[in-house]
């Protein structure tokens, strides 16, 4: 059998992915290993990682997707080969729950090889994110193309960091190695 691609693996991977997700959620947790994290929210705020099967399990049966249509084909679907051979995918498009409106996703996961079978790979890390489009952009693009304007953003709207601030590294703190 010929090399597989990394897109063919990322294509093939995704298809089976969310086919599972829709139909069979409770089962999803089986692409994923002890040592897998996964991370998925809504919006914009903080959501720490859950690690572990049992901690994964949980996080997919408490989204709700049983039944959820995706549709990636208005989307996008991106993979690429990393270090020791696993593979990167990013996918976007959208999700329609049950009696729900389809909103818009991104979802990055990390696929590594398994160890027993260097050619069948696992999710290692798994950053599913419901993106909101902020009013103003929606009011700005409705503007601009003849349309009604939507409703402002909030005037609540968080403060920006003043210029002196640090923001905290996403990645713990530490530096990244040098390239």
């Amino acid at each position: 059998m010929a090399q597989m691609t990394v897109e063919v693996v990322g294509k093939q991977f995704v298809r089976k992915y969310y086919k599972m997700c829709s139909d069979e959620p409770e089962n999803l947790y089986r692409f994923y290993q002890n040592e897998s994290q996964l991370v998925y929210g809504e919006g914009s705020g903080e959501v720490e990682p859950v690690t572990g099967i049992e901690g994964i399990k949980s996080k997919i049966n408490s989204r709700g997707c049983k039944g959820a249509e995706f549709n990636i084909a208005s989307g996008t679907l991106d993979a690429q080969p990393t270090m020791n051979n696993g593979v990167m995918v990013m996918v976007t498009g959208t999700i329609t729950k049950k009696d729900d409106q389809a909103r818009q996703f991104v979802q990055s996961f990390f696929l590594a090889p398994q160890e027993k079978n260097p050619k069948s790979f696992f999710v290692l890390n798994d950053t599913f994110r419901i993106v909101e489009t902020p009013a103003v952009v929606i009011s700005s693009y409705a503007s601009t193309n003849g349309a009604a304007a939507a409703p402002a953003a909030p005037a609540a709207a968080p403060a920006a960091p003043k210029v002196e601030e640090k923001p905290k590294a996403a990645w713990g703190g530490a530096k990244p190695a040098a390239a």
